[in-house]
C-alpha cells in the first residue's frame, strides 16, 4: 500500500529518479488506475476504503482527471465496486453489449457522494467482451484527446460523459449517446 501512496503522490510532482527535484509542471492531465480494494478491505464502517481517497482529492484539486477501476464482480454486480473506483470525485467506465444494456460481470457500485450515501456509479463506454480495467484504459482516450486538440481545455473541460461520448460512438459505428447512465 505504501508504493500505491507514493506513486500516487509522485504524480502529483514527478521527481527524478533519486526522489528529488519535483516538477508539478510534468504531472498528468489524467491519471487511470487498474486496481483496487474490495469494500471489506479497509472499511471505515459505510462500505468504502477511503485509504487513498487524499490522493484522489489532491489529484482533482490539482486538475487531474482519475479514471479508475471499479471491478468487475460476477454475483453482487449491483451492490459491489472496488475503491478507489467508487470514490465521488473518480470517474469510472463499463462495458455494454450490443442489446446497449450494460455488461452483466460489470460492478456497478454502490458510488458515494459527498454526504457519503451510496449510488450507482458507472458509465457505459464500449462494447462488451473487454475487462472493465481496459474499458476504463480505452474510455480515457476521448478526455485526452479533447485535451490534445483544444490546450484551453484542462481534464474536466466536457464532463464525465460529454467528453469521450462522440469518440466512443465515432469508433464503433453506434450513436455517439450510450444507454442513459448515472455518473457524478
Amino acid at each position: 500500500m505504501s508504493t500505491l501512496l507514493e506513486a500516487g503522490q509522485w504524480m502529483l510532482a514527478p521527481t527524478d529518479v533519486a526522489g528529488r527535484n519535483p516538477r508539478p509542471d510534468l504531472a498528468p492531465d489524467i491519471v487511470v488506475n487498474s486496481w483496487g480494494f474490495p469494500q471489506s478491505t479497509g472499511s471505515m464502517g459505510n462500505e468504502f476504503s477511503r485509504w487513498y481517497k487524499e490522493i484522489v482529492d489532491a489529484w482533482v484539486a490539482a486538475g487531474i482527471f482519475p479514471a479508475l477501476d471499479l471491478g468487475p464482480r460476477s454475483n453482487e454486480i449491483c451492490n459491489f465496486g472496488y475503491s478507489p473506483g467508487q470514490y465521488a470525485n473518480g470517474y469510472t467506465a463499463t462495458a455494454f453489449g450490443a442489446d446497449d444494456k450494460i455488461w452483466g460481470w460489470t460492478a456497478r457500485g454502490p458510488g458515494e457522494d459527498g454526504s457519503g450515501e451510496q449510488r450507482l456509479k458507472v458509465v457505459p463506454a464500449t462494447p462488451a467482451c473487454v475487462g472493465t480495467t481496459r474499458v476504463t484504459i480505452g474510455a480515457t482516450g476521448g478526455p485526452a484527446q479533447d485535451i490534445a486538440l483544444d490546450h484551453r481545455l484542462d481534464a474536466f473541460g466536457y464532463g464525465c460523459v460529454v467528453g469521450f461520448e462522440p469518440y466512443v460512438g465515432a469508433r464503433s459505428g453506434r450513436p455517439s449517446s450510450p444507454p442513459p447512465a448515472i455518473h457524478p
